[in-house]
Order: structure tokens, then C-alpha cells, then sequence
């Protein structure tokens, strides 16, 4: 499915943490002055080598893929989705979702965007230029370590977004098997051992501490008790990968697995899906 029209960026005078993307005439993704300094500050003080271009890269790509999922499409659904926490009242989607779990659908819309936003901003694994993609997933956690942050001063703790250590967990969940997935995709050999621990020792793990370093810069500290110990955060993704959901130890790993069952239950019913199929 593709994103038809006119597309704009446009950069609005707001000192808040804010990107949003509206659907009304055209396709408008509104980035605000406030999400620029943050990030610019957040930059010089954290200590952590990310990238501001490619962090509004990725807000960006995650606010356009709300519209290439077709959650703008969803019953009841509203013209404009943030970045930021929208709303206490959940979206009301789909009759055959029964309302108990309605609190639960936009967090898992936002992983969703999460995602699809990863993938596109990370590529491909690619064993010749690991401190790139070391810079990129930190630029990714940057973000979401603001949005936790912006949505402190909130009303209703969460109330429409996951929380950054779910969305951190996902993350490095994903760059922990992107030398699988490409050599999935190709059908070669799987990378030797070496070259497997090499990755571990050069992204994954430094990723995770460049994670918990923005989140101490923005003075965010629940962040790095949600992730856990790395040697526990680790041994979570393990776990996930296994299906054994019951022995996760951390936030951001229980809250994942908790959202995983309604996000297969939304997966077929959203129209991009539905497309696809």
C-alpha cells in the first residue's frame, strides 16, 4: 500500500517535544521548534554520539507509517496523530475487539509505527560499518527517551503510548537479529561465531548503555530501572525469542509481551495488512 498526495514537512513554533502528522487536505508532518532544541540540547549534554538529522528521520518515517499501516483508518479515528501522547481516552477500533482491551490498541499502533520506522531507518545489517548502525539506534532511543520524557508533564500516565523501555526493548530486539534476518533473506550461511560475538560487543551491547545514558542526560531515570540490568535485559530478549513470556523479569519486556497477543489480533484487521494478504 502505498502513501498517495502531496506530502509537506512543516516546523511549528511550539517549545514543547512535539511531531505530529495530520491527515485533513494533504499529508502534513508538523515538527516543532521545541523537538529541535531538545534533541540538539539532549545532543550536546548526553554524552552518546547520535545523529539529530537521523533522530527526526525516525519520527519522521514513524509518524508517515501510521498512515502506510492505515491506522488513520481506524473507526473512530481521528485526522491528526502525535508523536507525544494524544489523549486519556483510548480509540474505540474494532467491534470484534472486546472494549476491555481498547485501552491497549493505540499502545500497540505505536509499536507498530515503531517498528516499521526501524526497519526503514536501520537497513540492512552490514558488517562494515557497525558504528553506524551503533549511531542510529542511539539517535532511535534519543526519541524515544523525549517522548517518555514529554509525556511526564502529561495528564494520564501512558495513557496512548507504550513505554520507552518497551519501545527500547523492541528495538534492540531487532538489532539482535538483524544478522539473521539477513542471512534469512539471502539463504547463506549464517556469520561465524566470532563475527556474531563481534556484533554483540560492538552494537548491541553498547546500544543498550547508549540508551541508559540519554535516558540519565534527560533526566529520565524510571528508564534505565524499566530496562533492567543488561545481563536481565539481554536474557529477556532471549526469552522472547523463545516464547517463554512467563520468566520475563523487566517493564519493558512484560509490557511488550502483554501488548504481543491484541497487536496479532489488530495485525490482520488493519486495511495494510488486509492488502497485503
Amino acid at each position: 500500500m502505498s502513501v498517495d498526495g502531496s506530502r509537506y514537512s512543516v516546523l511549528t513554533h511550539n517549545d514543547k517535544f512535539a511531531v505530529s502528522i495530520s491527515h485533513l487536505n494533504y499529508l502534513t508532518v508538523h515538527i516543532s521548534t521545541g523537538a529541535l532544541s531538545t534533541l540538539k540540547r539532549l545532543h550536546l549534554t548526553g554524552k552518546v554520539n547520535f545523529s539529530v538529522d537521523d533522530a527526526l528521520a525516525w519520527a519522521i518515517q514513524h509518524e508517515l507509517h501510521h498512515l502506510e499501516l492505515g491506522h488513520f483508518e481506524l473507526p473512530d479515528g481521528v485526522p491528526v496523530l502525535n508523536l507525544v501522547s494524544r489523549a486519556s481516552e483510548p480509540v474505540r477500533p474494532f467491534a470484534s475487539i472486546p472494549q476491555a482491551d481498547w485501552p491497549d490498541v493505540s499502545p500497540c499502533l505505536e509499536l507498530q509505527a515503531d517498528h516499521e520506522a526501524i526497519e526503514m531507518v536501520l537497513g540492512g545489517f552490514d558488517a562494515s560499518d557497525w558504528s553506524g548502525l551503533r549511531e542510529l539506534a542511539s539517535s532511535i532511543s534519543a526519541v524515544m527517551v523525549l517522548i517518555e520524557k514529554a509525556d511526564e508533564d502529561l495528564e494520564g500516565e501512558h495513557s496512548t503510548h507504550p513505554k520507552a523501555a518497551t519501545r527500547i526493548f523492541q528495538l534492540l530486539g531487532h538489532i539482535s537479529e538483524m544478522w539473521a534476518i539477513k542471512h534469512q533473506l539471502s539463504g547463506r550461511e549464517l556469520p561465524s561465531d566470532d563475527l556474531i560475538r563481534s556484533f554483540s560487543s560492538d552494537v548491541i551491547l553498547p546500544a543498550y548503555f547508549d540508551a541508559i545514558s540519554l535516558a540519565n542526560a534527560a533526566e529520565v531515570t524510571n528508564i534505565a530501572k524499566d530496562l533492567g540490568e543488561p545481563d536481565i535485559f539481554f536474557s529477556d530478549i532471549a526469552r522472547a525469542k523463545l516464547g517463554d513470556w512467563d520468566a520475563l523479569q523487566t517493564v519493558g519486556a512484560k509490557e511488550w509481551a502483554r501488548l504481543k497477543p491484541l497487536n496479532e489480533k489488530l495485525l490482520p484487521i488493519l486495511p495494510y495488512y488486509a492488502d497485503a494478504t
